[in-house]
C-alpha cells in the first residue's frame, strides 16, 4: 500500500481509452475511475475486507502504517461509502471505534448505478454535441 497520494495517483479522463480499450479492466482501476479513489484507498478497502471490524490502532498495526495515517484513510473510506463507522461505549467511560468495510456486492452494485449514470450524461451530450459544440 503507498503511504503518500499525489493528484497523479487518480484515474482521470486521460486514462479513459488505455483502460477501456484493454482486453482486461483490472477491477482497481475501474474502482478508482468510478469513484474518484486514490491507489491507497483501494488498497485499504480491499485489506479491511477481510476484517468484520477493526480499531484504528488494529488496522495500523495489520497494514504497518502509522495511527494517524490510518485514521485519515479510514474517515475516508466513510466519507465515500466504502466503510462505516460504529462507536461503542465502554464501561469504564469513554468510547472505541471501529470501522467495518461495506459489503463488495454493495460497493459492485453502486459502482454500476454511478457509471450507468455517467453514461446516459454522456449520451446525452453526445445526442447535442454539434449545436452545444459551438456555444463553447
Amino acid at each position: 500500500m503507498q503511504q503518500s497520494s499525489t493528484s497523479d495517483d487518480l484515474m482521470n479522463i486521460k486514462e479513459f481509452p488505455s483502460m477501456f480499450f484493454n482486453e482486461k479492466i483490472k477491477p482497481k482501476e475501474l474502482m478508482k475511475c468510478i469513484l474518484g479513489l486514490r491507489s491507497n484507498e483501494v488498497e485499504a478497502y480491499m485489506k479491511l475486507l477481510n476484517f468484520k471490524s477493526i480499531t484504528v490502532e488494529e488496522f495500523a498495526e495489520k497494514i504497518n502504517r502509522g495511527r494517524s495515517t490510518v485514521q485519515k484513510l479510514l474517515q475516508d473510506l466513510v466519507s465515500k461509502g466504502l466503510a462505516v463507522r460504529v462507536e461503542t461505549p465502554i464501561k469504564r467511560g469513554g468510547r472505541i471505534y471501529e470501522y467495518s468495510p461495506v459489503p463488495l456486492e454493495l460497493v459492485k452494485k453502486r459502482m454500476k448505478e454511478v457509471f450507468e449514470e455517467w453514461c446516459k450524461k454522456a449520451i446525452k451530450v453526445l445526442d447535442e454535441f454539434p449545436k452545444d459544440f459551438e456555444k463553447h
